[in-house]
C-alpha cells in the first residue's frame, strides 16, 4: 500500500503489518531495500518489518528476504534477479528457499560487477528447506477487434 498522501510518502510502514488480513495466503516477501531486516538495531517496536511480517497472526508472510544493512541497489537487483531466474526455472514445488537465495547468491557473485556487500547483508528470515509453492503461468487470449 502506496500512500503518497503521507508526509514522507512510503510503500509500506513497520506498523501497516498490523492490518494485513491474507490468514493463510501467505507470500515469500523480497525486500530488496535497505534495513527491513536490521535486527541489531535497538527500536521502540522491538522488531524489524521482516520479522514483524513473519510473526503477524492475521498474515504477513511465510518468508522474508531482507538487509540487514545499507547497501547499494545494483547488489539486490543481482540478487533478486537470481532468484526469480531459479524459481522460474524449476517445475512447480520443486525449489526450496535455500535454492532460492544461493540462486540469487550465486548471481549477484558470478554476474555483479559491484555491490558484492549485499552477500553480507541479506538474510533470510524462514525455513530454507520449505519448498516454495509455485503458480503455473496462465496465459491469456484477447482478441483483437477493429472496426
Amino acid at each position: 500500500m502506496t500512500d503518497l498522501a503521507a508526509d514522507p510518502p512510503y510503500l509500506l510502514g513497520l506498523y501497516d503489518v498490523d492490518t494485513l488480513t491474507n490468514g493463510s495466503r501467505l507470500p515469500i516477501v523480497l525486500d530488496m531495500t535497505c534495513l527491513t531486516a536490521a535486527f541489531q538495531t535497538p527500536a521502540y517496536s522491538k522488531t524489524t518489518l521482516d520479522e514483524r511480517l513473519l510473526l503477524h497472526a492475521r498474515g504477513g508472510a511465510v518468508a522474508v528476504w531482507g538487509s540487514t544493512g545499507l547497501g547499494v541497489v545494483w547488489g539486490h537487483d543481482r540478487l533478486e534477479a537470481g532468484f526469480s531466474a531459479e524459481l522460474w526455472r524449476r517445475p512447480a514445488g520443486d525449489v526450496t528457499l535455500g535454492a532460492l537465495t544461493a540462486a540469487g547468491y550465486r548471481e549477484l557473485f558470478e554476474h555483479g560487477t559491484c555491490c558484492s556487500s549485499a552477500a553480507r547483508t541479506f538474510v533470510l528470515l524462514g525455513d530454507p528447506a520449505m519448498k516454495a509453492r509455485v503458480y503455473a503461468r496462465r496465459s491469456l487470449y484477447l482478441p483483437l477487434i477493429s472496426r
